[in-house]
Parts: structure tokens; C-alpha cells; sequence
């Protein structure tokens, strides 16, 4: 379901708080960049494969994941 609404929707970038089990890794024709905390909770990026990001650096606790795409 949650597949079928990110594909419906033609979304380029995601950004995902309270990620638990993050199986949306293997989502087609997406990247997920995780960060999951010490308390199996995180965050999470998804994008386009074709829109690849940079320069990823997440918080230990899993609270936060930041990334560049183009220098933004």
C-alpha cells in the first residue's frame, strides 16, 4: 500500500520520521537512506534513483538524517 501511494504520487523525496522496521529498502525504482536509533526507531530518506543524494550524515539516536542533492 505504501508503495502504491509513493509511485500514485510521483514523489521525489520523502522524508520519514518514526521509522521502525524500514521495509520499504526494497522499494522499486527508490533509494532509502536510514537511520535507525539504538532504540530501533529512526528516520529516513527515500528518493528516486535517478535523483541521487550526498553527503549523508545521521544522529546517533536515530532522531535525524540530513543529506545534500546538488549542494542544497
Amino acid at each position: 500500500m505504501f508503495g502504491n501511494f509513493v509511485r500514485q504520487h510521483e514523489i521525489d523525496f520523502l522524508y520519514l520520521q518514526v521509522v521502525m522496521q524500514p521495509k520499504f529498502e526494497k522499494l522499486r525504482g527508490y533509494t532509502a537512506y536510514t537511520n535507525i536509533g539504538t532504540k530501533r526507531r529512526g528516520t529516513a530518506i527515500l528518493a528516486r534513483e535517478h535523483l541521487p543524494l550526498t553527503r549523508t550524515v545521521s544522529l546517533p539516536s536515530g532522531r535525524g538524517i540530513v543529506a545534500s542533492f546538488h549542494g542544497v
